[in-house]
């Protein structure tokens, strides 16, 4: 089951509350989200935020960290896939879930199928 996003303002809090020196355990009991929480947001933002502009510091670590550039990466894989894929799905049976296969097989780390179906649609 998939995690629930958190609110920025409540990503802040948790920023602000470490760098006063509040525990992992009463920064969760604050704001009612579990410590295992805290902890992965801590740590993907990295130490070097805490006690920083918290605005600019999040942003660059969310679109400018790795994350960020393989996800662009694949958009950019993907993109030259459908330049194919889309003159070939007008073919008798060719299915969305064959060309989903062949880009699979060229890109490992591309999209799932429902993403595909998605930039496909």
């Amino acid at each position: 089951m998939g995690q629930k996003q958190i609110l920025m303002e409540q990503l802040k809090q948790i920023l602000q509350l470490k760098s006063d020196g509040v525990a992992i355990r009463e920064i969760a009991r604050r704001l009612g989200i579990s410590r295992n929480s805290v902890r992965k947001y801590l740590e993907r933002l990295g130490s070097e935020v805490i006690g920083q502009s918290y605005d600019k510091q999040i942003a660059e670590a969310a679109y400018c960290g790795e994350a960020f550039k393989r996800d662009t990466l694949r958009q950019e894989q993907l993109n030259k896939h459908l330049l194919i894929a889309k003159k070939d799905l007008s073919d008798t049976g060719v299915t969305r879930q064959l060309l989903w296969q062949e880009y699979i097989v060229g890109y490992p780390d591309g999209y799932s199928y429902s993403q595909y179906c998605y930039h496909v649609h």
